[in-house]
């Protein structure tokens, strides 16, 4: 074993170095290395290329691999958790947005490095907020810093939007390329690398002591309300740094301080010294690979094979995490009594939605003012009214049943990567079929979503099931669908602007055709719901107790999630993948008390409906004459609402 973890780093330094000679011969030839020379003109090209792009893109890898794998050690270590770095916390996506937004609206006053520090800061202090005096499990953190990651992919598609030609290369530079032009980028990151390295080597004594208890470092003199914020503040200030320079590349700060401590490190002031080793060897040979496919097929930004890459491995981590994100003690506590008079819920909720749906098909703005709609405008209103109907009520039941399946309180499609697997398969359709796209929609979501949930499966177990493995493998998917959706809106296609709208969640354009049959659909399979009734029931309760009753355990799984699937297709392909509808709808029926099968269901399904038809209508409204999208608008509804779930917990 001992001799395994030394051959390691002389086996990566010759996969560098081979990648190296391969890459530097495809620029310049082997029997012309002779010729190189600043002063040579006649290959002026070939060295130009290797001046100023193959080598500065080469230290660029090895310092932002070094910089991000100290990022994630100093997260690790402050946050006492095996699985944190900036982009599992979305501390990076958040230094994007900023510098998205500095970038647009900044007005030469703040630079797109300041909006970068800025937008990390922010993420930062909800970070900060949210684990406050709270004991959170490596699960629980990162889904926290997955829905933060949702949140402003939510954002920054919602200004893409309306800024698309504008933020091209900027959408193509957040999916993290390396590719440079000159020395300038490497030269400014220099000293600010090394500022931070110093920084978190002088503070190696407290470090030490923030990864023991809290009691524990408090008896030892350590100020923590002093030390864990500055900390923090290093780590985000190292972050939006790299942001900056390179865009977003994931699981490299989660990986180097793993890899490292695999092979024997452990003493901190030691893994200060050698994590950066490890991150820029990684980082490196990564971006060697992919410099080498570039040669014989097309470049791909290094930010999205990290992340495709990395979501596998952060799913091999599974077995060393804790089984439980919270303490389930205690928990009716949080909501109203569960006995409640369904028939007259229902027939409230029924009354509050005819009059929503009423409201957002009559009323609306035109050029004088507010004013009923007229017929020709009914017609373009209610399709749009009831694709958001049934869309808000097909998150809902999937909502549930994903909720019911997993035991878990915080799962949806929109969480576990149900969604964005099915918003992966259409743009996959869409691009793959050119011609009648449309036709290829439905079916190619309904794919993505089911081949996500028979992944999710075969990890959790079929038969040795497990909820919590069930739901990180769903939000390491989630990471690597997104990373791939970004690449393929930034990829330049004429189509992207209408990929844009739909993956915002926007009705607009949908048809009266569509509509019913979208409607028709949701109707069909809300009538499958009294056929799994039982199983919703009972599988709650645990493997062991639903097989002593009779529940076939493989079968039940598997039909559920197909139906958890099929429902979330339909709905992404209406209001695009990120709604949060799913994870809000179930929780509101359980707020008002309404915690067995019948009741859950059928007030989440009002409630789902409810929020998407406003969503809609605020959406068509608020801005006008311009519209924002349905589903983003329920999703800026939703994050917040999830945090404060998860906080009040």
């Amino acid at each position: 074993m001992i001799s395994l973890r030394l051959s390691a780093l002389p086996v990566a330094l010759i996969t560098a170095s081979i990648l190296v000679i391969f890459n530097v011969n495809h620029i310049l030839p082997i029997e012309l290395w002779a010729a190189y020379s600043p002063f040579n003109t006649h290959y002026a090209v070939e060295i130009t290329l290797l001046q100023y792009s193959f080598l500065p893109r080469s230290a660029m890898s090895v310092m932002i691999g070094a910089g991000l794998g100290l990022a994630g050690l100093l997260f690790q270590q402050v946050l006492r958790n095996p699985l944190a770095e900036p982009s599992t916390l979305g501390i990076a996506n958040g230094a994007q947005l900023g510098m998205t937004m500095a970038t647009l609206w900044g007005c030469n006053i703040i630079s797109p490095g300041t909006g970068s520090l800025l937008g990390a800061v922010f993420m930062g202090a909800v970070i900060a907020f949210m684990t406050r005096g709270k004991q959170l499990s490596p699960v629980g953190l990162i889904l926290i810093g997955l829905v933060l990651t949702l949140y402003c992919s939510a954002v920054s598609q919602l200004i893409g939007l309306y800024f698309h030609e504008r933020l091209q290369s900027v959408l193509l530079w957040g999916t993290g390329s390396l590719t440079q032009t000159d020395w300038a980028v490497v030269l400014r990151l220099i000293p600010q690398l090394l500022i931070s390295f110093i920084i978190i080597l002088a503070l190696h004594r407290p470090l030490t002591l923030l990864g023991m208890d809290e009691m524990m470092s408090r008896n030892l003199g350590l100020k923590l309300q002093l030390i864990r914020p500055f900390a923090l503040l290093v780590g985000i200030y190292l972050t939006a740094t790299l942001v900056t320079s390179v865009g977003i590349i994931g699981f490299i700060g989660l990986f180097a301080p793993l890899i490292t401590r695999l092979l024997g490190v452990r003493r901190l002031v030691t893994l200060i010294l050698t994590v950066p080793v490890t991150g820029a060897l990684l980082l490196f040979i990564s971006d060697q690979i992919v410099i080498l496919l570039a040669s014989y097929w097309k470049e791909i930004p290094t930010g999205t094979v990290t992340a495709v890459v990395g979501a596998p491995g952060l799913i091999l981590l599974l077995p060393r995490l804790k089984e439980r994100m919270y303490s389930t003690a205690g928990e009716s506590e949080n909501y109203s009594a569960s006995k409640r008079s369904l028939k007259k819920w229902l027939l409230s909720g029924v009354i509050i939605l005819s009059a929503l749906t009423l409201l957002a098909s009559g009323l609306g703005k035109n050029a004088d003012g507010w004013a009923w709609a007229t017929e020709s405008v009914l017609s373009f209103r209610i399709p749009r009214v009831l694709g958001a109907f049934s869309a808000g009520i097909m998150l809902a039941l999937a909502g549930c049943i994903i909720q019911r399946l997993t035991g878990n309180p915080v799962a949806s499609p929109e969480v576990m990567g149900v969604s964005t697997g099915a918003a992966a398969g259409m743009v996959i359709g869409m691009l793959a079929f050119p011609g009648n796209i449309t036709a290829w929609y439905f079916p190619a979501a309904c794919l993505g979503s089911v081949a996500t949930l028979i992944i999710v499966t075969t990890i959790a177990g079929i038969r040795d099931f497990s909820p919590q493995r069930m739901m990180l493998t769903g939000m390491a998917l989630n990471a690597a669908f997104l990373a791939l959706l970004m690449l393929m809106i930034s990829g330049g296609d004429p189509r992207t602007s209408m990929l844009l709208s739909w993956f915002a969640g926007s009705t607009y354009g949908l048809t009266a055709e569509k509509a019913i049959s979208v409607s028709l659909a949701a109707l069909m399979l809300t009538f499958c719901i009294p056929l799994v009734h039982r199983w919703l029931s009972l599988l709650p309760f645990g493997g062991v107790v639903a097989r002593s009753l009779g529940v076939p355990l493989s079968l039940s799984r598997l039909a559920l999630m197909s139906l958890a699937a099929v429902l979330t297709a339909l709905s992404t392909f209406i209001v695009g993948p990120l709604s949060f509808v799913g994870l809000m709808a179930p929780h509101i029926a359980r707020y008002l008390g309404f915690r067995r099968v019948t009741g859950q269901l059928a007030i989440a399904g009002l409630a789902g409906a409810s929020l998407m038809v406003v969503s809609d209508w605020v959406g068509r409204m608020a801005v006008f004459p311009w519209q924002l999208p349905a589903g983003l608008i329920a999703a800026l509804v939703g994050v917040p609402f999830f945090l404060w779930l998860i906080r009040s917990r």
